[in-house]
């Protein structure tokens, strides 16, 4: 069974940009990477268990949450091969 965790979170990790960015975070500031990835067992095992208790799948809010802040903060950002710029709705209406 640990060892089926264990394949889990390293395909966590390498698949999964939040849980990617959480390993490379812990790893820079200091930890051990295998107690990094003990906490990304544990948050693969959260997630497995909150998916059972709701009875619906796994949603990532992850990637919701970083479109948010690329639209909130006015960055660029690319809709298929366009490129666009967000403006935020002050300069929009005129409200500087």
């Amino acid at each position: 069974m640990k060892s089926l965790l264990n394949m889990c979170a390293l395909n966590a990790k390498k698949h999964d940009k939040e849980i990617a960015l959480y390993y490379e975070r812990k790893v820079k500031d200091g930890k051990n990477p295998m107690s990094v990835m003990n906490a990304i067992r544990c948050k693969v095992l959260s997630r497995v268990f909150a998916v059972i208790n709701r009875g619906s799948p796994f949603i990532n809010t992850y990637k919701f949450a970083v479109y948010f802040f690329v639209n909130l903060f006015g960055f660029y950002h690319r809709m298929g091969q366009q490129e666009q710029i967000v403006t935020p709705a002050s300069e929009v209406s005129g409200l500087h």
